[in-house]
């Protein structure tokens, strides 16, 4: 079959395309010096990224070729409010911004891995340290690229083409093919070639080419069933008047969308429980590129803002539209999650057609490079040069960091033909270490917690989801109970493995509590530390962090619910919610105006000891 004809491309379709993946080319080639200078500027842009910069590289790693997949999947099976199960997370997010991203800079690690033996020391934290870099960098990286933004990319394709998409068959395999060739391929040069530099520069590019498809597609998608209006009146419609489809929040009673026991999991246990709760892995790399405290806060705050108020609500339209426009997607057995990718094949011109295909090329590869580049520091940072050539040359280093992007891009190709399904891999990931995000919030506020711990809790966070997933299979102890049951279930029992594995252990040396807490200065629980050198410097009051972080998520929220409620047909509470972020937005602004320098103020570089991007701090 001509894949070409089949794909229905016309000439200025393909002239987009051609100038959306020359684009990125062009970055790495102009970036090819400055970024391959020594280690730190291919891992970290030698520590000089602006706010902006790094925020909107954070935003184009979480605008993926498959997140609008998924979220036309869920607006279809659960309506909008099933969107809690990833919004939840602006409540871990923006603690970030205010509480744990000045802390982050300060360590100056090159990867949060290597904070590991930076907060403990000794040979559990060695240990922790490879293991947690291994799995990071390969299995879990892995998946991330090839289980989602690659299996995503294939079902656009195929669909495109009206080809069969069941796992194994030509089409599947064909499309899979062409993603990796294509967009992988693209992303292996820029950046293998320029390192950070490269990837954050077409992070800022790619997500606005990647916005615009999707603003795009959505304006066809709402025109093509008559306007905002008849959106709304067709879905209650096919819901027999029930709102439970465009409702933000959840419907007790409603036999139908996001069940109020799963949006309570979501919003009162997921956010803290998950791994990520401390802002760690690639936003912590993001972190310590930036120059200062305050870029890393400024960054921080841009990429909330952008990945909730800004990007949701194009892919939500779509998914809406989708469920007026094929309704043969709710019949049982139907992938729910190829609407989106119709939509571009039904509803648009040619030109338009290019864009949208391109947009997603451009999330995919926005999202491919910095998964990469961040799985090839741990490799290198944490493993490598930690392990086994300590005393390895710059250019060495540069050289393992290029191979190390390569060896993982062929590892994710192999994971992307195995995967099937962008919602189960998702949901997997979050179950798989739910409750390790206690631990690692823990770390920085509680001087008690040790490696001990931490290898406690990535070791019981596996083992018990894998428990309970055997649980709910048939005839077994939990089977009907829904599957969401899992996170707090698997919380509970990660949380009671960490501290149990702490309290009978002993504590970490008070020599590296004295001056991690002199790096880092945190908040908390740190007594005994402040009673063994009183010198230490105080650390902010925690009281002003939380008040900025309840600030931030009127701000962050009351923006993403105000613009969904205008565009769905509740224009003066949307009104409302609108003028509540943006009244949040000025006293946030003012709470930094007013604050003391030693609070606020950025640190700069000049005024730390030299000291080589990436060096392990204990060996």
């Amino acid at each position: 079959m001509d894949r070409e004809v089949s794909l229905h491309l016309h000439p200025a379709d393909w002239v987009v395309l051609a100038l959306v993946f020359a684009m990125p080319l062009a970055v790495g080639w102009a970036l090819r010096k400055r970024g391959s200078q020594d280690s730190g500027s291919f891992l970290l842009s030698g520590r000089s990224l602006p706010w902006w910069l790094a925020g909107t590289s954070m935003a184009a790693d979480t605008f993926g070729s498959d997140t609008p997949l998924y979220v036309a999947g869920v607006v279809r099976t659960h309506g909008v409010a099933g969107n809690w199960q990833w919004w939840c997370f602006a409540f871990s997010g923006l603690l970030s911004v205010f509480l744990l991203a000045p802390l982050w800079r300060r360590t100056e690690a090159t990867t949060d891995v290597e904070f590991v033996e930076m907060r403990y020391g000794g040979r559990p934290a060695a240990f922790l340290r490879g293991f947690k870099a291994f799995l990071l960098a390969v299995p879990f990286n892995c998946l991330l690229v090839g289980g989602m933004p690659l299996l995503a990319m294939a079902k656009i394709l195929v669909t495109m083409s009206g080809g069969d998409l069941a796992p194994g068959s030509d089409d599947a395999a064909w499309a899979k093919a062409v993603a990796i060739g294509a967009a992988l391929g693209s992303v292996l040069v820029y950046a293998t070639v320029s390192g950070l530099w490269a990837v954050v520069w077409n992070d800022f590019l790619l997500i606005w080419v990647a916005f615009a498809g999707a603003v795009t597609l959505a304006a066809f998608a709402v025109a093509e069933v008559g306007g905002l209006g008849a959106l709304r009146e067709k879905v209650l419609a096919i819901d027999g008047g029930s709102a439970w489809r465009t409702d933000l929040l959840p419907s007790p009673g409603e036999g139908a969308g996001l069940a109020v026991g799963a949006f309570l999991v979501f919003v009162g246990v997921q956010w803290w429980a998950h791994r990520t709760a401390d802002g760690g892995g690639l936003f912590a790399q993001r972190m310590l590129a930036c120059r200062t405290e305050g870029h890393a806060v400024g960054a921080t705050l841009w990429f909330q803002i952008l990945n909730y108020a800004v990007r949701t609500w194009p892919w939500v339209l779509c998914g809406l539209a989708a469920v007026v426009l094929y309704p043969d997607l709710s019949a049982p057995g139907a992938d729910p999650e190829i609407g989106y990718p119709r939509l571009l094949r039904d509803i648009l011109p040619a030109g338009a057609r290019g864009l949208v295909l391109a947009s997603l090329f451009a999330a995919f590869m926005s999202t491919a490079d910095t998964q990469l580049h961040w799985g090839a520091g741990y490799l290198v940072n944490d493993l490598y040069r930690r392990f086994v050539a300590p005393d390895a040359s710059e250019r060495r280093l540069v050289f393992a960091s290029r191979a190390a992007v390569v060896l993982l891009a062929l590892a994710t190709a192999v994971v992307a033909f195995l995967a099937g399904s962008v919602a189960a891999v998702f949901s997997f990931l979050i179950r798989f270490f739910a409750g390790t995000g206690t631990v690692f919030l823990a770390r920085w506020l509680w001087w008690r917690v040790n490696a001990w711990g931490e290898i406690a809790a990535m070791a019981a966070a596996p083992l018990a989801s894998v428990a309970f997933e055997w649980a709910l299979g048939e005839g077994r102890p939990l089977h009907g109970v829904p599957g969401w049951w899992g996170i707090p279930a698997v919380a509970a029992v990660t949380t009671a493995a960490w501290l149990s594995a702490t309290l009978l252990t002993a504590p970490v040396a008070m020599d590296r509590l004295v001056a991690f807490y002199r790096r880092t200065r945190p908040p908390g629980f740190w007594g005994p530390v402040r009673r063994a050198a009183p010198d230490l410097p105080a650390p902010a009051p925690v009281r002003q962090a939380l008040g900025r972080w309840a600030l931030g998520l009127v701000l962050v929220l009351g923006a993403m619910a105000g613009a969904g409620k205008a565009l769905l047909g509740e224009p003066a509470l949307g009104a409302a919610l609108l003028a509540a972020a943006a009244a949040a937005g000025l006293l946030l602004a003012r709470s930094y105006r007013r604050a003391r320098p030693a609070d606020a103020g950025p640190v700069s570089p000049a005024t730390r000891a030299p000291r080589r991007v990436g060096t392990a701090t204990a060996r």
